[in-house]
């Protein structure tokens, strides 16, 4: 869908012209995490910034998480149901609540994630509980 002969092509006005929704998440634990944020940003100056990106596509970079999955961080999301709200009743999101589910399927904490550029920052004491979560907007 994205690829060119080059490559990975970040210019996605076609799809955002079709109406089509994007949802993106990449685990900061992964070692090319900086290569989706740079798609992403890049993607986002083609069609104008961030600001307007947000309408069609949205990034998701989760704090522990390895790729696509696993890793001491949240791991697990429901990813296809905020695409379908997004579609299906134009609920675009912007924070999604991860779970870290173990190998063996013991779930752990719970915690938001914000779209980027925005991010959770734990503000409780003790073990993080999702509502100490607070989103964090970068400074310009």
């Amino acid at each position: 869908l994205f690829r060119s002969a080059s490559g990975f092509n970040p210019d996605l006005r076609g799809f955002r012209d079709r109406g089509a929704r994007l949802i993106l998440y990449h685990g900061w634990q992964d070692g090319p995490a900086l290569t989706t944020v740079d798609f992403y940003e890049t993607a986002a100056n083609a069609v104008g910034g961030i600001e307007e990106a947000v309408g069609f596509a949205r990034l998701f970079m989760v704090p522990g998480m390895n790729h696509c999955g696993g890793g001491p961080g949240v791991n697990s999301f429901d990813f296809l149901g905020a695409l379908e709200d997004w579609v299906e009743f134009g609920k675009a999101p912007d924070s999604l609540m991860g779970t870290h589910i173990e190998d063996n399927g013991t779930k752990g904490g719970s915690r938001p994630v914000y779209a980027y550029p925005n991010y959770a920052k734990y503000e409780g004491k003790g073990v993080p509980a999702p509502e100490n979560f607070k989103r964090q907007v970068p400074k310009q």
